[in-house]
C-alpha cells in the first residue's frame, strides 16, 4: 500500500503537498522526484523489502525512467528471474523494480504479464511521456484529472479538492450520479474535469503534444464454455492465497462467517507459517454476527480480536470518516471496515478478505430472480406485453418490485439495464426527487452483454471495481494497512467467469462452487444463507447523527436539482419511523455527499 501523485509541470513543494494529503497510505517512507518537465511523488507502506532499496520514486539505472507505484505485484519474482535472464540487473528485492525493468524490455505490454493490484505512473523521459496504469479488477484506485495544458495524477481525490493550484469545482453531473447510485459507475467524479482510470485500463499522457490517450489491456467477459472442475477451482483458490501471503510483514485476516471471508481464511491458515490472526466487527445491540466469526477463527486456531462499534463512536470521529470517504463513495460498511482495520493495524500490516466473492461466485440473490425468470419465459413476457403504465400503482409502492420490471425492461439496452437494478431507489422514486428526467449513468459501455447471464460480469466491472474496492482501499489505508483480495485473483476470475451461471446458483442459493468447497471444511457453516455486514444506519441516523442529517437536509434544500416536496416527503417519513430501507439509504448518501462537501469547504446554490 502506497500513495503516487504527480504533475505534468515542475513543482516540488505542490508535489510534496499533494503527497502529505494521503500520507496515511504510506506512513513509513516518501520521496518526490522533480526535473523540468514533472514532478511525481510517493509515499510507503513498507511491505516487501523494507530496506531503503525500495525506496521511491524508483529509477532504472541510467535515471531515465522514473516510477511510482501503488499496490503489489505476486509474481515479481519469476518476472525477476525472467528478466534477469534478458540481461537486466537488479538492486533491490522490490516488486517495484519488477515494473521499471519490465517496461524497458516490453514496453506497455507489461501490464499483461503482472499478477497482482496495482495503479502506477511511469515517467519516461527520453519518449516524454507518463505511463499510467491501473488493475485488471480495480482494486486500486487512481484519479487524473486533465485540463488545457494540465495534467496531474493521484490515488485520492482529495487532492483535488484541496490544493489550490489544483482544486476543481463541483461536477453537477458527477454529484447527480453519486446521488442516484451511491457511487460513481462511471469514470466521472464529484469533481469536474477529475477523472478515474477505469479497471484493466492504461492512460499515456504525451508531455510535448499535452494529449492522451488510453486504451483497455484486459476484459472480464468471457464465452460461457467452461468445463466445471472443482479440484481445478480449488487449486485456484489455494494458489490465489498463498500468493498474497507473500509479505516481509505480519499478514491477518477478516473474518465474518460469511463464505467468502472462511474460505480464504481457512486457505490462509493452511499456507501461512506463522502467527494466525484474525479480525471481526460487530454492532452494539443488532446485526452481530461475531459469533460465526470467532467459530471460524477456532476452527484455524487463529489468535482472534474482536470490535464491537457503537453509534458513539461513530459520531465522535464522524469528520474523520468524513475525509477519508473521500468524496467517492458513500457505502456505509466503509465504517465498519475503518474501525476494524485500526485494531488490525495493532498486530499486522497486511490482511486478506474475501471482497469480490459475491460479484465472482453469484451471492447476489437478484442474479437467481432475473437468471430463473428469463428460463421461464417470465422476463420476456413483461418486456412484450407488460407496459410500465399498467403496474404503475403497485411499482410505485413496491421499490423492489419496480428496480426488477425495470430491468428486465431494460435487458439489451446496457445503461438502461444497469441503471433497473444499481440505483439506490427506483425510477418511480427518483423522478420525485430530481428535477431531471435521465438517471442513465455516464458509464463507458464495457464489452459486456446487458443479459441477465452476464450480471456478475457487469458487477464485477462497475459494483465491485468501482464502489466495493473503493470503500475497501479508502477504509484500510485510512488506517495505514493494506487490504489483499484473493478472489479476485484474474486466473480465478477468468475460470469462473468461463462457466454457465447454472454451475453457480440454483432455485435456492448463489455462491454454489463456494458451499461445496466449504461443506468438506465447515458443512453448518457451508449452508448459512447470504448475510451482509447490516450496517445499522437507521439507528444512527435517529440518534447519534441526528444532527449531522439535520444540517445536511437543510444544505440539501439548497440544490436546485432536488425537488423539495420529495426530499421531505421522505424525510418526514424518517422522522415518524417509516422510512423504507432504501429512503433510509437515500438519506445516508446525502448525509456523506453533503457532509463530505461541507468538510471540504465547497459551497452549494
Amino acid at each position: 500500500m502506497c500513495g503516487i501523485a504527480g504533475i505534468n509541470f515542475p513543482d516540488k513543494n505542490l508535489v510534496a503537498r499533494m503527497i502529505q494529503q494521503i500520507r496515511h497510505r504510506g506512513p513509513d517512507d516518501c520521496g518526490v522526484f522533480v526535473d523540468d518537465v514533472v514532478s511525481i511523488g510517493n509515499c510507503r507502506l513498507k511491505i516487501v523489502d523494507l530496506t531503503e532499496r525500495g525506496h521511491q520514486p524508483m529509477s532504472n539505472e541510467d535515471r531515465s525512467i522514473w516510477i511510482t507505484f501503488n499496490g503489489e505485484i505476486y509474481n515479481a519474482s519469476s518476472l525477476r528471474m525472467d528478466l534477469e535472464k534478458l540481461g537486466h540487473i537488479f538492486l533491490s528485492d522490490a516488486d517495484t523494480e519488477v515494473i521499471i525493468h519490465g517496461y524497458e524490455e516490453w514496453g506497455l505490454d507489461v501490464v499483461k504479464r503482472l499478477n497482482g493490484m496495482w495503479a502506477f505512473a511511469i515517467y519516461d523521459s527520453e519518449k516524454k511521456l507518463l505511463f499510467l496504469s491501473r488493475d485488471r479488477m480495480g482494486i486500486k484506485p487512481l484519479y487524473y484529472f486533465f485540463q488545457g495544458d494540465t495534467f496531474a495524477f493521484s490515488s485520492e481525490l482529495k487532492v483535488f479538492a484541496i490544493e489550490k493550484e489544483l482544486r476543481r469545482p463541483i461536477s453537477i453531473e458527477g454529484l447527480l450520479e453519486q446521488l442516484i447510485f451511491s457511487f460513481n459507475p462511471s469514470s466521472y467524479t464529484i469533481l469536474d474535469s477529475v477523472y478515474k482510470l477505469e479497471p484493466g485500463e492504461v492512460l499515456i499522457y504525451y508531455l510535448d503534444s499535452k494529449s492522451i490517450w488510453k486504451c483497455r489491456f484486459w476484459n472480464n467477459c468471457r464465452e460461457k464454455n467452461g468445463m466445471l472442475d472443482l479440484r481445478y477451482l480449488l487449486r485456484l483458490i489455494d494458489e490465489a492465497v498463498r500468493l498474497h501471503l507473500i509479505a516481509d510483514v505480519p499478514v491477518g485476516c477478516y473474518v465474518s462467517g460469511g463464505l467468502d471471508s472462511s474460505i480464504v481464511a481457512i486457505k490462509y491458515a493452511e499456507n501461512y507459517g506463522r502467527v494466525l490472526h484474525t479480525f471481526t466487527v460487530g454492532f452494539e445491540g443488532e446485526n452481530d454476527e461475531r459469533k460465526y466469526g470467532r467459530a471460524l477463527a477456532d476452527f484455524i486456531g487463529a489468535n482472534h480480536h474482536e470490535l464491537v462499534l457503537n453509534g458513539e463512536m461513530v459520531a465522535r470521529e464522524f469528520d474523520t470518516l468524513l475525509y477519508y470517504y473521500d468524496l467517492s463513495i458513500t457505502d456505509p460498511a466503509f465504517i465498519p471496515n475503518y474501525f476494524v482495520s485500526k485494531l488490525a493495524k495493532s498486530y499486522v500490516t497486511v490482511t486478506l478478505a474475501g471482497e469480490g466473492g459475491d460479484e465472482v461466485f453469484g451471492g447476489y440473490d437478484y442474479y437467481r430472480y432475473f437468471y430463473f425468470a428469463k428460463q421461464i419465459g417470465l422476463s420476456l413476457f413483461i418486456r412484450k406485453f407488460v407496459p410500465e403504465k399498467a403496474l404503475f400503482p403497485i411499482l410505485n409502492k413496491n421499490d423492489k418490485l419496480a428496480k426488477a420490471f425495470y430491468t428486465i425492461k431494460g435487458e439489451g439496452k446496457l445503461k438502461h439495464f444497469i441503471t433497473g437494478y444499481l440505483t439506490l431507489l427506483p425510477r418511480t422514486k427518483l423522478v420525485k426527487l430530481f428535477s431531471t428526467e435521465n438517471f442513465i449513468p455516464l458509464v463507458d459501455e464495457p464489452a459486456i452483454p446487458a443479459d441477465v447471464g452476464y450480471m456478475p460480469e457487469l458487477d464485477q466491472r462497475i459494483l465491485l471495481a468501482e464502489n466495493y474496492n473503493y470503500k475497501a482501499d479508502k477504509s484500510t489505508s485510512a488506517a495505514s494497512l493494506e487490504e489483499r483480495v484473493p478472489l479476485q485473483e484474474h486466473h480465478l476470475v477468468e475460470y469462473i467467469n468461463s462457466l454457465p451461471m447454472r454451475y453457480k446458483l440454483n432455485l435456492r442459493e448463489g455462491k454454489v462452487l463456494l458451499r461445496a468447497i466449504l461443506h468438506s471444511y465447515l458443512p453448518e457453516l457451508a449452508k448459512r444463507k447470504k448475510h451482509g455486514y447490516g450496517t445499522p444506519i437507521g439507528t444512527w441516523l435517529h440518534n447519534s447523527l441526528d444532527t449531522h442529517l439535520e444540517f445536511v437536509i437543510q444544505q440539501s434544500r439548497k440544490l436546485s436539482f432536488i425537488k423539495e416536496g420529495g426530499l421531505e416527503k421522505i424525510y418526514q417519513k424518517f422522522k415518524h419511523r417509516s422510512a423504507t430501507q432504501n429512503e433510509l439509504a437515500f438519506l445516508w448518501n446525502l448525509l456523506i455527499i453533503i457532509g463530505g462537501l461541507e468538510r471540504y469547504g465547497y459551497l452549494y446554490s
